[in-house]
């Protein structure tokens, strides 16, 4: 599966050419908002146990943190570890959930 942190650095590209946002397909924002908006960071064990890391600054940044807490704890890729980034609105601490 594609993170959507590529999905969206590939957005701008497809967007100029279509001329339309192509994260509205599976959001109710634009790839724009959806990169600079701030994310609750959730780390999944492979054993599905969550561990918060905290917040991160764009949705860039929340793949990072992840992968950077699965690095510390000398995880690799294949041992089934996940995370959810957790949109922050206004409104909501999880208006929606990305990766």
């Amino acid at each position: 599966m594609l993170f959507l942190s590529f999905k969206i650095a590939n957005a701008g590209l497809l967007d100029f050419l279509f001329g339309k946002d192509s994260c509205r397909s599976y959001s109710d924002y634009t790839c724009k908002e959806l990169e600079n908006s701030k994310y609750n960071v959730y780390f999944y064990f492979p054993d599905n146990t969550e561990y918060y890391l905290g917040v991160s600054s764009s949705l860039t940044s929340c793949n990072s943190i992840a992968v950077s807490y699965a690095n510390k704890k000398n995880m690799s890729r294949s041992s089934g570890w996940g995370y959810i980034c957790c949109l922050k609105t206004k409104t909501s601490e999880c208006a929606e959930k990305h990766r």
